[in-house]
């Protein structure tokens, strides 16, 4: 049997029930914070300068530092859009990169990559150095690192040229 009144869902209102109140508009997709979009274009920046730098530590401890400014800024972000912040650190402190493998686990990867460096340790202390290879692989992974971030993010990128004998930035 069939009733010749019209099907109504939950969510909806009955086609004789005067709205009461204006439907509810969809969720707004916030911007980037200004200060995210700050420390990506800091990282880019640093990335430029510890590029030209001659000394392969510092160039190495450069590269570390455009890496954490990327990442800080990822968390930021989507620390602040998750629906429980306060549930990522469970009562213990994290640093940034254990919090970017809880808030962007695609990431997780290159979080252990920057995390579990005992060279960046040493050297930020003096004892010990890196080889010019190995600042230079650290500076392309910070590099890739910046990008991927920024793309995430959806801030543009300046291109960033890795195929130079310095890193141009465009």
């Amino acid at each position: 049997m069939s009733s010749n009144r019209p099907v109504t869902f939950a969510d909806q209102p009955s086609p004789d029930v005067a709205l009461t109140h204006a439907p509810t508009p969809p969720p707004q997709i916030n911007a980037v914070p200004p200060e995210a979009v700050q420390l990506v274009g800091l990282a880019v920046d640093g990335l430029a300068a510890c590029a030209r730098e001659q000394d392969p530590n510092q160039r190495f401890a450069g590269a570390q530092l455009a890496a954490l400014r990327a990442a800080a800024a990822l968390v930021a972000v989507r620390s602040r859009t998750s629906s429980d912040p306060q549930g990522m650190t469970r009562g213990r402190a994290l640093n940034v990169w254990q919090l970017l493998a809880r808030v962007a686990p695609e990431l997780s990867e290159w979080a252990a990559h920057f995390h579990y460096s005992e060279k960046r340790t040493a050297v930020a202390a003096g004892t010990t150095a890196v080889s010019t290879r190995e600042a230079d692989d650290t500076l392309r992974d910070a590099a890739k690192f910046v990008a991927a971030v920024a793309r995430r993010l959806g801030i543009p990128s300046r291109r960033l040229d890795l195929t130079t004998q310095w890193l141009a930035v465009t």
